[in-house]
């Protein structure tokens, strides 16, 4: 697991967030049923340019992993078992999407800045 994974949000929760930290998120239905959660990736753009998030003024909250049970998000990934998984993330083939059932406290907040803007999110 990286030791630096990113969340994006509204900028209007960015006051909330640093005083209360990242709290659990709208119930999400997925194949595994409905999780709650604060979601998390390695790269922001993945989770922005899936088009489920029409924020304005996206800020990208960066977040210290270590000590945090953070579990992979079963509608991201596409494999069969966890081997090809492992396999494909060691190798970089994939992006690290996850989330935490808990929240996540302000401690654990390294950094939060705007979301770089790209020709792919524009």
């Amino acid at each position: 697991m990286p030791d630096v994974l990113y969340h994006v949000t509204s900028g209007d929760r960015i006051d909330a967030i640093k005083k209360n930290g990242l709290k659990l998120g709208q119930d999400r239905s997925t194949k595994e049923g409905i999780i709650a959660g604060v979601y998390l990736a390695d790269d922001p753009r993945e989770i922005f340019g899936s088009g489920d998030m029409p924020l304005r003024n996206p800020q990208v909250i960066a977040v210290k992993t270590k000590g945090l049970k953070l579990r992979f998000d079963p509608e991201f990934y596409d494999y069969s078992t966890a081997e090809e998984l492992h396999k494909a993330l060691k190798s970089k083939d994939t992006s690290y999407m996850v989330y935490s059932k808990k929240p996540i406290p302000a401690s654990a907040i390294q950094s939060i800045s705007p979301l770089p803007r790209t020709k792919e999110l524009m």
